[in-house]
């Protein structure tokens, strides 16, 4: 099936809802066949538009649920794009690790600590005294992602904000973490 769904993405090509509905079902497949259709919408560097955007998020989110620890990285790469629905995809991506080794999980918060701080609405520019509309409104998209992640990876579902994260980061980063089957 996995095999079939790949090839039929070559034959589905601008036909966005049912890529969508494709690269979803190889996410929840899990298969090796399925992984490398995947991969190759998820970690492209450039997008033509934003359907190809939104094929993009699906095939990230349909990687994540592998789990792999090898994939990491390119998730921190998919959360620079410019556009915020492969941002958010690529951490709801890491969000999905929850399951994961503790240092896996723990990798996964040290890259979203850095990202939270990098798109982390601020005063820029030259003497500028506001913050872009444009980086606001990213914030209110990516910033519920981001703390779902982090309550999923860090496995505590009471903390809510941002700053409050922060807190937390500083004074268990250094801390050993455990896995599940260790408490």
């Amino acid at each position: 099936l996995a095999i079939e769904l790949a090839d039929s993405i070559k034959a589905a090509k601008g036909n966005y809802g049912t890529l969508n509905t494709v690269v979803e079902a190889l996410g929840e497949l899990r298969t090796k066949e399925g992984l490398k259709a995947l991969k190759k919408l998820a970690f492209q560097k450039k997008t033509k538009d934003a359907q190809e955007e939104n094929l993009q998020g699906y095939a990230l989110v349909g990687v994540g649920k592998f789990g792999d620890p090898k994939d990491v990285a390119a998730f921190e790469e998919a959360s620079k794009s410019d556009s915020t629905v492969v941002a958010k995809a690529a951490y709801e991506a890491l969000g999905l690790y929850g399951p994961a080794k503790a240092k896996v999980r723990k990798q996964c918060v040290e890259l979203l600590m850095k990202r939270l701080d990098m798109e982390y609405p601020s005063y820029g520019g030259q003497g500028g005294k506001t913050v872009s509309a444009e980086k606001q409104a990213r914030w209110a998209e990516v910033s519920p992602v981001m703390v779902n992640a982090m309550k999923s990876l860090c496995r505590e579902a009471t903390i809510n904000d941002i700053d409050n994260w922060r807190e937390w980061w500083k004074e268990n980063k250094k801390k050993p973490w455990k896995d599940e089957d260790e408490s």
